[in-house]
């Protein structure tokens, strides 16, 4: 905690267009362990390389690094492995220099439920705000609209939520962001249009959404219909907060190949198109350094993966093609992903 304190006070940035993938969405940036191996064997510490060659002095390319947890991770709710890795994970990124962003949701739990009141929530958020102060981006509530999820909510809870984190980071200096909808579920446009009837001012505000379904097919429809259905399409401000590219998904295997073809569309097509002002790139690696087996049913939509159980990390075809997209790149990158 003491490695923010000097960054208590801050004044909401008046962001613009990104143009590139700027942030990380990682649960593991804490957790990275093992090395990263160029073409010519040289092997450097995963940490290290991200600190030196992504972020760097002066930054690159990655600024924001954003965490989901749990909504009342501060609450005494029975959640103290998630307010530890949540810590650790605020630390690492103050440390780095990056503006953390925090996603609220019932975040890998099966017994958990949402917030019974606004009141509760605001609790929970005040809470949070108070002990992580250099939160500077908040979403107000992971993925609403997410019909799998055991964080979905009706259309008027998710908005009053967002109404009680507008008026809290009035105060504490942060932008909460809107929405954050996932752009896979066919009534994304219904939800966000019912949303959008409970939101009290501001407006123009920021906007989050999943484009996820959009980089799969490679298609720009989905994320039309959402800024189309914005209240103020002209004017409010469209974030990806999590995006990626899969490698495999629900059992089944793209491969390298697929994935960097879906990256190439991000940021060829889709990041120029709407000009986000942030886009979160879902993720590096996994924690641990090990990837999900593609035969089970999580996705994998890493950059840097291993080969093997004892192999080092190596980047996919894709981690090129995310990070060539930045306008500043070192030598060490580009003789990294010579290949």
């Amino acid at each position: 905690m003491c490695l923010c304190l000097s960054l208590a006070c801050f004044s909401t940035p008046a962001w613009a267009g990104a143009g590139y993938v700027d942030g990380i969405s990682d649960q593991g940036l804490m957790s990275w362990a093992g090395n990263v191996t160029d073409d010519s064997g040289s092997s450097t510490g995963f940490p290290a390389f991200f600190a030196s060659s992504l972020v760097g002095d002066p930054p690159s390319r990655i600024k924001l690094a954003r965490y989901v947890v749990q909504w009342d991770v501060m609450l005494g709710a029975g959640y103290p492995e998630e307010l530890a890795n949540l810590s650790e994970w605020y630390a690492h990124a103050v440390a780095l220099g990056l503006t953390p962003d925090v996603a609220l949701e019932n975040y890998n739990c099966t017994d958990c439920s949402a917030p019974r009141s606004v009141s509760e929530y605001t609790a929970a958020l005040e809470a949070l705000l108070g002990a992580f102060p250099a939160i500077e981006v908040l979403e107000a509530w992971n993925e609403p609209n997410n019909i799998h999820y055991t964080s979905r909510l009706a259309p008027a809870q998710a908005a009053g939520l967002m109404n009680a984190a507008d008026a809290l980071c009035a105060s504490h200096h942060c932008t909460a962001i809107a929405g954050d909808l996932l752009d896979s579920e066919p009534t994304m446009v219904e939800y966000e249009r019912e949303y959008e009837r409970y939101l009290m001012p501001p407006d123009p505000r920021d906007w989050g959404v999943h484009p996820y379904r959009a980089v799969k097919h490679m298609t720009d429809t989905t994320v039309r219909a959402f800024e189309n259905a914005l209240p103020d399409p002209t004017n409010d401000r469209i974030w990806f907060t999590e995006v990626g590219a899969y490698y495999c998904e629900a059992g089944r295997t793209y491969g390298a190949q697929s994935q960097a073809e879906q990256a190439r569309f991000l940021v060829g097509d889709l990041i120029p198109e709407f000009q986000p002002t942030h886009v979160f790139y879902y993720e590096l690696a996994w924690r641990y350094d090990e990837p999900p087996a593609c035969d089970s049913e999580q996705d994998d939509t890493a950059l840097y993966a291993k080969s093997s159980a004892d192999g080092p990390l190596l980047a996919r075809s894709a981690a090129s093609i995310v990070f060539a997209a930045a306008p500043i790149l070192t030598t060490s990158l580009e003789e990294l992903f010579a290949s």
